[in-house]
C-alpha cells in the first residue's frame, strides 16, 4: 500500500466547554453538515472558464444522466427472459396490485399517478418454476419486476437476505444506478412477476428527477461535503441527484453489501448499526447501533473511498427519504477531487463519535475540521501522541496504552495523548464522564507508530 496517514487536529480553542454545548447541539442535531464547510477550497480549474459553456447544453445533459448507459436499450430487458413470456392481460386488480407495489417500493415512492401508469402500460407477465433465477447477481439486468404469484428468496453472495411475498417490486436499483444486479432472486414455488420495459423506466425517473432539479440543486448546496466545487460540478451531481424514499424498519444499507452509491439524509432519522443478522424475512437482528443520522448526513462515502463493502448496516427509524447518487456518475463528475471531500466528511464524522468534541454545535465541528491536517506517515514511523484529537484514516497505529499493546484502526482516534470511548448515546453526562477519563488516562498512549503499511492520520 505504500505510505498512508492519519487526521490530526492541534489544540483549537473555542468559546464555550463541550457540557455548555450539549443543549445546543441537541437543537442542531438535525443541520448535519449543513454548517460543515473546506478550508482550504479544493484546488481545480477556473470556475469561471467553467461557467462560459451554455447552461441549455448541460440542461439537455441532464435527462440522460440517470442510468444513461442503460436507457437506450430496447426490448424485453434480460435476455434469458424471453421464453418465459405468457400473454396475459391486465385486470383492475392486477393494476392496483402493480401500482400499490410500485408506491410501496424505494425507487417509485415518489413517481406519479401518470407516472406509475407510464410504467404500467410497458409490463408484461413471466411465469418461473421453483428453483428458477429471475435475475442473478453480478449481471446486467434491465427490467424492474412486481411479483403476482408465488414466493422469491433473495441471496446476496449466496447468503438468503430476504423473502418476497405477492405484491412486492424489485430490480429497480441495478437499473438506478446503472450497476450490476447486487442480488439473486429465485422461485420458491411456481411464481408469476410482471416485469417493466428498462427504456421506459429509465424515462419516467429521468422525467421525475429533472421536475426534482431544483429542489435538489438547493439541497446540495447546503451540503458541505460538496464545498469548493464548481458551480457546473454542482449542477451535474444536482442532474445525477435521485431521492428514495424508507419506511419504518427498512434497511437502507447493509454491511457486506457491495458499494452502489452514496447517501444523504433529507428527512428522518436512520440507526448506523454494526454485527447483526438477517433473517430470510428480511428482518434485522442483534445490530449494535453505534450512531444516528439526521438530515444533512452523509453515508455510504466511507466505503466508496476505499472501493470496500458497505461496514455498517443503516436501517430507517420511521420514514425517511435520502438523496442518493451513483459511484459511478459521482466519479465521473468529479474525479480526483471525490478522495478530498470524502476524506473530510470522514473526518467530521468521527468527530461526532468522540463523547467529548461531538458535543460542540455543528459550526463549532466545522472550525475543528478546518483546523485538521492529513499527514502521512512510513511503516515504522513515530507518531505524536500529543494532538488534541487524531483519527485514523488509512492504516494501523501500533504502540501502548496503561502499558499493553494496542492497535488503532481505521476510524479509530485519540485525544490529548488518550483513548477515550463512547458508553452510550452522547449528552452532557456522558460528556463529563469522558472528561473525567480523559484526565485521568492523559498521556497514557505513548509509543506509537505506524504499522507495517504505513499510516494517514
Amino acid at each position: 500500500m505504500g505510505s498512508s496517514g492519519s487526521c490530526c487536529c492541534q489544540k483549537v480553542t473555542l468559546s464555550m466547554s463541550p457540557a455548555e454545548q450539549a443543549q445546543q447541539h441537541c437543537d442542531e442535531s438535525h443541520q448535519g453538515l449543513a454548517e460543515w464547510d473546506v478550508d482550504p477550497p479544493i484546488a481545480m480549474s477556473d470556475p469561471r472558464a467553467l461557467e462560459n459553456n451554455k447552461r441549455a447544453s448541460d440542461r439537455k445533459g441532464a435527462d440522460k444522466r440517470i442510468g444513461r448507459a442503460i436507457a437506450t436499450r430496447d426490448g424485453p430487458g434480460e435476455d434469458d427472459l424471453e421464453e418465459h413470456r405468457r400473454p396475459r392481460s391486465k385486470g383492475r386488480e392486477t393494476q392496483r396490485l402493480i401500482k400499490q407495489a410500485m408506491k410501496q417500493d424505494r425507487v417509485c415512492a415518489l413517481l406519479e399517478e401518470p407516472e406509475l401508469e407510464a410504467i404500467l402500460e410497458t409490463m408484461e407477465y413471466y411465469e418461473f418454476e421453483r428453483g428458477e433465477l429471475i435475475v442473478e447477481q453480478g449481471k446486467v439486468g434491465t427490467t424492474f419486476f412486481v411479483l403476482q404469484k408465488g414466493s422469491l428468496e433473495v441471496y446476496v453472495n449466496s447468503n438468503v437476505m430476504n423473502t418476497l411475498a405477492e405484491g412486492k417490486a424489485f430490480g429497480g436499483l441495478a437499473l438506478l444506478y446503472n450497476c450490476p444486479r447486487t442480488a439473486t432472486v429465485k422461485a420458491l414455488d411456481e411464481c408469476g412477476v410482471w416485469g417493466a420495459n428498462g427504456s421506459t423506466f429509465h424515462r419516467i425517473l429521468q422525467e421525475n428527477a429533472q421536475k426534482h432539479y431544483a429542489e435538489n440543486r438547493r439541497f446540495l448546496d447546503s451540503l458541505r461535503l460538496f464545498d469548493g466545487l464548481t458551480s457546473k460540478q454542482k449542477d451535474r451531481v444536482g442532474e445525477a441527484f435521485f431521492t428514495e424514499v424508507f419506511e419504518a424498519g427498512s434497511r437502507v444499507v447493509t454491511e457486506g453489501d457491495s458499494t452502489t452509491a452514496i447517501y444523504f439524509v433529507k428527512k428522518g432519522e436512520l440507526s448506523v448499526c454494526q454485527g447483526g443478522t438477517v433473517k430470510a424475512s428480511g428482518e434485522f437482528l442483534d445490530g449494535k447501533e453505534i450512531s444516528r443520522l439526521g438530515p444533512g448526513d452523509c453515508f455510504g462515502d466511507r466505503a466508496l473511498l476505499n472501493h470496500d463493502l458497505q461496514d455498517v448496516t443503516v436501517v430507517s427509524v420511521g420514514k425517511c427519504e435520502c438523496g442518493c447518487i451513483s459511484v459511478t456518475e459521482l466519479r465521473e463528475i468529479l474525479g480526483n477531487d471525490l478522495s478530498s471531500c470524502l476524506d473530510r466528511n470522514f473526518i467530521l464524522q468521527g468527530l461526532k463519535k468522540s463523547p467529548i468534541l461531538s458535543q460542540f454545535s455543528s459550526s463549532q465541528q466545522y472550525e475543528i475540521v478546518k483546523a485538521v491536517v492529513v499527514r502521512e506517515f512510513e511503516a515504522g514511523e513515530k507518531v505524536e501522541v500529543e494532538h488534541r484529537f487524531a483519527i485514523v484514516i488509512d492504516g494501523k497505529l501500533d504502540g501502548l496504552n496503561n502499558s499493553f499493546p494496542v492497535t488503532l484502526e481505521r476510524g479509530q482516534w485519540y485525544e490529548d495523548g488518550a483513548i477515550v470511548e463512547a458508553e452510550g448515546g452522547g449528552g452532557d453526562g456522558e460528556a463529563s464522564t469522558a472528561l473525567i477519563v480523559l484526565d485521568r488516562e492523559k498521556a497514557n498512549l505513548h509509543d506509537l507508530s505506524a504499522g507495517r503499511s504505513g499510516a494517514r492520520l
